[in-house]
């Protein structure tokens, strides 16, 4: 004699009602997955943002605190005649970027040098970089010892402001401003507005996906308090 047993199964009700419960645990572990994963992809630009523009900040602070220095010998001032304009600062203007300067300074007694820093697009790399030029004084003429080489890239703008000048008329307390942006986009929208630290410069804006920061230093020039 056979006993017949009967087997229960799931009704379509309760396939349909954990096909529901199990698609609303999953859209919620992927929407928490998702806001994690946007917010590290973010705090990696920042960083790697942070690593770019820090060490160009020292470079920068290092060759302006060294403006208009002369080596001094204890039997003579100097191989060369005292340094005519140490610090310049071309201004962009308030519709462009990027300001630049020029530094002139004693490494040794014979050895003095000026120094460039500007801002350019890199052809065809949608992106800005900052350059330097070096040149060398022989004792009658400027001697070029390389140009164009960059000091740091995804650089989006530098400002430069004079907040003190010496009794010559030289700068001897500067602000400065720069901007760097991510090397690669975001996975959100970022809305980028500089702010109007420094009257009458260049306000840049952006709406994409790269991030952006911006870095701001005072310097001393100490040569010429």
């Amino acid at each position: 004699m056979t006993n017949n047993k009967s087997i229960a199964g799931y009704s379509m009700i309760e396939l349909l009602l954990a096909l529901v419960v199990g698609s609303v645990v999953l859209a919620a572990a992927y929407s928490s997955y998702n806001v994690v994963s946007v917010q590290f992809n973010s705090n990696s630009a920042e960083t790697e943002i942070t690593d770019m523009a820090m060490p160009t900040l020292r470079i920068l602070e290092r060759d302006l605190k060294m403006a208009g220095y002369r080596a001094i010998d204890a039997e003579i001032e100097s191989d060369y005649a005292k340094i005519d304009n140490p610090l310049e600062i071309t201004d962009s203007g308030t519709s462009s970027c990027c300001d630049s300067i020029r530094i002139i300074y004693d490494k040794a007694l014979d050895e003095r040098y000026r120094t460039n820093y500007y801002i350019q697009e890199r052809t065809g790399l949608n992106r800005k970089a900052l350059y330097m030029d070096r040149d060398k004084w022989s004792g009658t003429t400027w001697q070029n010892q390389f140009t164009g080489t960059i000091v740091a890239d995804y650089i989006e703008d530098m400002q430069i402001e004079v907040e003190e000048f010496n009794d010559a008329g030289e700068p001897s307390l500067i602000n400065m401003n720069l901007i760097f942006r991510s090397k690669s986009k975001t996975k959100k929208q970022n809305i980028f507005t500089k702010g109007n630290y420094l009257t009458g410069n260049y306000n840049f804006s952006a709406t994409d996906n790269y991030l952006r920061k911006e870095f701001e230093t005072s310097i001393w020039i100490r040569n010429l308090e």
